[in-house]
C-alpha cells in the first residue's frame, strides 16, 4: 500500500527507489484495489509524479476496479504509460450481470468493456481475473463469461474456481444448499481445488468437465497471447527473467524450456526415481499428487500436520508401489 501522502516517509516511492538501487529490481506489482478510487487519485498523481522527478526507470503494474477507468481516470492512465506503467489488474468475475448482481460485485460488464477500451487506448496491457462455480450459476452463464473472456482479449487471464472460504457469507450459503457439508476440510479450500462445488444448475457428473473445459480455454488464450506479444515486448519480459535471476541460473530456465517442449509435442515428464516433496499431503489435492507420483515410479517426502492420516497414506502408497520409498514427517 501506499504511504500516506501527509506521510511522506512511509512513501512507496521510498521503498522502490531504495529497492531498485539496492537490488537493482526494475519490475514492481503495486497491491492497491483502490489506486483509482476518487479519493484516492490525489495519490495516484503522486505516486506517477514521484516516479518522474527521482527519474525511476523503472516498470511497474498495479490493480483496481473496473469502474474506476473513464474518461476522469484516463489521464492518469496516461501519466502511468509515460512511467513506465505495463499492466493495469482487473478483477472481472462473471459475464454474467445477474451473478454480478447476486455476488454484490458492484460494476456490469458493459463496465468492463469500458475499462478494456480505455487501457489499450492508452497503450496499456489489461490482466484480468475470472471466476467459475458460484452457487447459481448456470452452463450458459459460465458460457457468457468466456465470450466476455474473448471480447476483453486481456494479455493474461486468471481463471479461478470459486471458493466459500470459512466464515464467509458465500461459506454458509454453499452449505445451505448442500454444495459443501459442514465438515468440509478445510485444507481443500482453495481457487484451484476441484473439489469446490459448483452450482445447484449444473449436475454433480458435468462439473469436472466443465472446469476442465474452462481451464483449457484459458491455457491456450494465454498462450496464444504469450506468442504474440514475445518480441513486440521482449524489454519486459527479459526484465522479469533478470529480476528473478532466471538469467543467472541457466539450468532452471532451461528446465522450464524442456517442461513446455515436452508439453507442446505431447510428450510426458519422466518421474521414475525422482524425489518429491509434498506438504499438506494428508487429505486433497496434496494426498491425490501423493498417488500420482507413487504411481509414476517417484519416491516421495510427505509433510502435514495430520500424522494419523499421514500413517494412512503411507501405508496406501506402499501398498500401489512396494519399490519406492515414502517418507512422512
Amino acid at each position: 500500500k501506499f504511504g500516506s501522502i501527509t506521510n511522506p516517509s512511509l512513501d512507496i516511492l521510498e521503498e522502490i527507489e531504495r529497492t531498485h538501487k539496492d537490488y537493482k529490481t526494475r519490475y514492481f506489482y503495486l497491491c492497491d484495489d483502490v489506486f483509482l478510487y476518487p479519493k484516492d487519485i490525489p495519490r495516484a498523481y503522486e505516486f506517477c509524479e514521484g516516479l518522474i522527478k527521482r527519474e525511476l526507470k523503472i516498470l511497474w503494474s498495479t490493480q483496481t476496479r473496473a469502474e474506476t477507468i473513464n474518461e476522469k481516470t484516463e489521464p492518469i492512465l496516461k501519466l502511468m504509460k509515460k512511467t513506465g506503467g505495463q499492466h493495469i489488474s482487473i478483477g472481472v468475475e462473471t459475464g454474467s450481470d445477474r451473478i454480478s448482481k447476486l455476488i454484490k460485485k458492484g460494476n456490469r460488464a458493459e463496465d468492463v468493456r469500458k475499462a478494456a477500451e480505455i487501457i489499450r487506448r492508452n497503450s496499456l496491457y489489461m490482466s484480468a481475473f475470472f471466476m467459475f462455480g458460484f452457487p447459481w450459476e448456470t452452463e450458459e452463464e459460465i458460457q457468457q463469461t468466456l465470450k466476455l473472456l474473448k471480447e476483453l482479449n486481456p494479455t493474461v487471464a486468471f481463471p479461478y474456481i470459486v471458493t466459500p472460504t470459512l466464515g464467509t457469507e458465500l461459506h454458509k450459503i454453499a452449505i445451505d444448499l448442500n454444495l459443501i457439508h459442514p465438515t468440509f476440510e478445510f485444507e481443500k479450500f482453495y481457487h484451484e481445488s476441484p473439489e469446490m462445488g459448483l452450482s445447484i444448475n449444473i449436475p454433480k457428473e458435468k462439473r469436472k468437465i466443465i472446469i476442465d473445459n474452462v481451464l483449457e480455454v484459458f491455457s491456450e488464450h494465454n498462450k496464444k497471447q504469450f506468442r504474440r506479444t514475445l518480441l513486440k515486448r521482449w524489454y519486459f519480459y527479459y526484465t522479469l527473467m533478470k529480476d528473478y535471476m532466471i538469467l543467472k541460473n541457466p539450468r532452471v530456465f532451461l528446465g522450464h524450456v524442456n517442461d513446455l517442449i515436452k508439453k507442446g509435442t505431447g510428450g510426458k515428464m519422466d518421474l521414475n526415481d525422482k524425489n518429491v516433496i509434498i506438504t499438506g499431503a494428508s487429505s486433497g489435492i496434496g494426498r491425490n499428487c501423493a498417488i500420482e507420483f507413487i504411481k509414476n515410479g517417484s519416491n516421495v517426502f510427505l509433510v502435514s500436520r495430520n500424522k494419523e492420516k499421514l500413517e494412512k497414506l503411507r501405508d496406501e502408497l506402499r501398498a500401489i508401489n512396494p519399490e519406492k520409498k515414502v517418507y512422512i514427517r
